[in-house]
């Protein structure tokens, strides 16, 4: 079951975001190959998004006329073994719908800047108004932390991966990738900070499909930010989080929750700030267009046109140009389910019952864009054809299984467990319910979101996630690589392989079976 993964990982990787349609080609005729044997068609849709222009970041000294102490270059470290972080050709660090602005002012540390971290600030007498805040990653969406932070009254957002955070630290001896598991210091965390919870797709065209020209375009102003906000790496806000120290509230003694406002970056201790002595300059310049993306459809015809269709999807779209675990892992694992269904069908006459439609998005990472807009545009057909949809986002991040899903599933999703070796002691049944009590509930934050939330589809998502054991996975980061994957995560593709089988499976059974039934016990909590 290699070819896919080879495939999708050789590809990609040599790839970049303004090559978006040269792999969106590569994946229309890969699937309509004799290898794959799709039948495929490409459809745009013209969205209204974001690209990095130029930012900066610096420390400035309020006693020495304002001027720069420190500037951070808000890039990550070129590492001679990781061919793909380097290159003229590397994304920079910024957040996908975070809004242009020029703001300098004293900041403050929220902690995860939750809703709770700035309500307990606000009793502690921290004072929000035209403050930088940063916040760690972490419990949180991260435009959620932006909105809160809007909300307060920040001027503007940093937030950055706390080692505290991550099992394998280097204070505990552990070396940093690319010599050992921990997090590499530089790594940065890029990411969308759209309101998903407002509304997910094209913030311009809420509840309608952004395609053609009679499209009416509202105000996205509810969508998305006011303030702007950067990504930065644990080493560069090192120096800056420092300035705070004796200033402010001493987090660590936050009656009943200071150990969790205390993160692992050694050398001082976490307050909240302000300092009078220092402010930050952050100047983040974004470029706002609409501009056209692009979904790949691949279909495998049913035998039975009444029996309703299958909806499998996958976003082809990545933060960086390595995209290892997201979204490769993912894709690779789906074109390898597509290449055995292939296989059995000219070995054997095979047709599944219910028509299968594979689907590629596009703009998944900016706020679920692709699946969003086809949502909104075929949603009557959806809700009375589609039986199911099953996503794959990152296939292989980690080694344990993590499976969420609609209750209607659940049937289907325990017998293809249980059909699938862990190792050679244990099923993936034995070996996820030894992590979890049952199949977890469905909610948002991948492409599912509006099959399920909007057109109350039955709907699935899995893979194998970071546990404590594995690597830290550098979500989002150049890091995130076909290197880190091949040596350290997944060497042999072992755990990619697992995910294409138990979800061929799982696939299989939703497409073949007469009647689809569930147990009403499993609705229950």
């Amino acid at each position: 079951m290699m070819v896919g993964l080879v495939c999708v990982f050789f590809f990609f990787f040599k790839q970049k975001t303004a090559y978006e349609i040269v792999v969106c080609d590569w994946s229309s005729d890969v699937c309509s190959s004799d290898l794959y044997g799709l039948a495929t068609e490409v459809e745009t849709y013209d969205v209204y998004f974001n690209t990095p222009v130029s930012s900066s970041l610096k420390l400035l000294s309020t006693k020495a006329n304002s001027s720069t102490v420190y500037e951070a270059s808000l890039k990550e470290d070129v590492l001679s073994e990781d061919p793909t972080t380097g290159g003229d050709d590397l994304v920079p660090a910024f957040h996908g719908y975070s809004a242009s602005g020029n703001v300098t002012g004293s900041y403050v540390y929220v902690n995860y800047g939750t809703k709770k971290d700035f309500e307990v600030l606000d009793t502690l007498g921290v004072n929000f108004t035209n403050k930088i805040c940063i916040a760690r990653y972490g419990d949180i969406y991260r435009g959620l932390k932006v909105k809160f932070a809007q909300e307060a009254g920040c001027s503007g957002v940093l937030i950055y991966s706390d080692p505290g955070d991550d099992y394998f630290q280097e204070v505990d001896g552990y070396k940093p990738y690319p010599e050992g598991p921990a997090r590499n210091p530089s790594s940065l965390q890029r990411g969308s900070v759209l309101f998903l919870s407002q509304g997910p797709g094209d913030p311009t065209t809420p509840g309608k499909a952004s395609q053609g020209p009679e499209v009416v375009r509202e105000d996205p102003s509810d969508y998305i930010p006011r303030i702007p906000s950067l990504p930065i790496s644990f080493k560069e806000v090192k120096p800056i989080l420092e300035k705070l120290n004796g200033y402010g509230v001493n987090c660590s003694a936050i009656e009943g929750d200071g150990k969790s406002w205390v993160g692992g970056l050694p050398g001082f201790d976490y307050w909240s700030g302000p300092n009078p002595s220092y402010e930050l300059n952050l100047y983040n310049n974004q470029s706002y267009e609409i501009k056209p993306i692009y979904n790949v459809y691949g279909t495998m015809a049913g035998t039975d046109s009444k029996a309703g269709y299958i909806l499998v999807g996958n976003h082809r779209d990545a933060w960086i140009k390595g995209g290892a675990g997201d979204p490769n892992s993912g894709s690779a694992s789906i074109l390898e389910v597509i290449r055995a269904l292939n296989e059995v069908s000219i070995g054997t006459g095979w047709k599944p019952k219910r028509t299968i439609v594979f689907a590629s998005w596009d703009g998944e990472e900016l706020g679920l864009l692709g699946s969003t807009e086809y949502g909104e545009k075929n949603k009557k057909t959806l809700k009375s054809n589609c039986v199911g949809y099953l996503n794959v986002d990152v296939s292989v991040s980690g080694t344990n299984l993590n499976v969420q899903s609609s209750p209607f599933l659940n049937k289907i999703i325990l017998e293809s467990l249980k059909q699938v070796n862990y190792d050679d002691d244990m099923t993936l049944y034995d070996h996820y319910f030894s992590k979890h009590e049952k199949i977890g509930i469905l909610g948002s934050g991948s492409d599912y979101t509006v099959f399920l939330e909007h057109l109350g589809i039955p709907s699935l998502d899995m893979g194998f996630t970071s546990g404590d054991e594995d690597p830290v996975y550098h979500y989002h980061s150049n890091y995130d690589s076909y290197h880190w994957m091949s040596t350290l995560m997944d060497p042999g593709f072992k755990y990619h392989n697992k995910l294409s089988q138990l979800f061929g499976l799982s696939l299989l059974k939703l497409s073949d079976r007469e009647l689809l039934n569930t147990h009403i016990s499993d609705y229950s909590c």
